[in-house]
């Protein structure tokens, strides 16, 4: 072969490689290339929140709330189950529980009361919360306690934190239907 022709033939056979490379490689390697820099991005956001650490606040709601109010007697031993919904209001007029839902079971040991509340929030979204408060022996006398914030789905998984509040029943419940104030004040951590 010629000179002439062998470089043309290597011309033709590199034009050929070129076009291999752009049909081939080249869309292999920006599909390579593009999930590289999706994988890299979901990476910097997941250092970025760790680097940041947890998220903390306060807060302060209040709640009107309804109740039913039901006795028991044993004895000398009085219990009394109380079962309360409403809707807080955080004081900042937005935040933490603002519009959010909150429904309690309680029991009334002799002047003990401890129960359970859960507070969902408008997306769905709920925590939960232990509560105990000692109080006189009729449950409707309201009073002060702590509550523990604990557990959560959604945007409220991994939820700690505590809280005292402060209730107040209707002058008149004592058992059947009441109605109430409760003011909540406390501070929570989200990983």
């Amino acid at each position: 072969m010629s000179g002439i022709h062998t470089k043309t033939l290597q011309a033709l056979a590199a034009g050929a490689g070129f076009l291999l490379l752009q049909a081939v490689w080249l869309p292999a390697w920006a599909d390579q290339h593009e999930a590289g820099v999706e994988e890299y991005a979901a990476a910097a956001v997941e250092l970025e929140s760790a680097a940041a650490g947890p998220t903390t606040g306060t807060f302060r709601a209040s709640m009107g709330f309804s109740a039913v109010l039901d006795g028991s007697e044993f004895g000398d031993v009085r219990f009394t189950y109380a079962k309360l919904s409403g809707v807080l209001i955080n004081s900042a007029d937005g935040g933490f529980m603002h519009q959010s839902r909150m429904q309690c079971s309680t029991v009334n040991d002799n002047g003990f009361v401890f129960g359970y509340c859960g507070v969902t929030d408008e997306d769905g979204d709920a925590f939960y919360l232990m509560i105990q408060r000692a109080t006189a022996p009729d449950m409707a006398s309201g009073g002060d306690g702590e509550m523990l914030l604990m557990s959560g789905t959604g945007k409220y998984t991994g939820i700690t934190g505590a809280a005292s509040f402060a209730v107040d029943y209707e002058p008149t419940a004592s058992t059947g239907n009441a109605q109430g104030m409760m003011v909540v004040e406390g501070s929570y951590e989200l990983p």
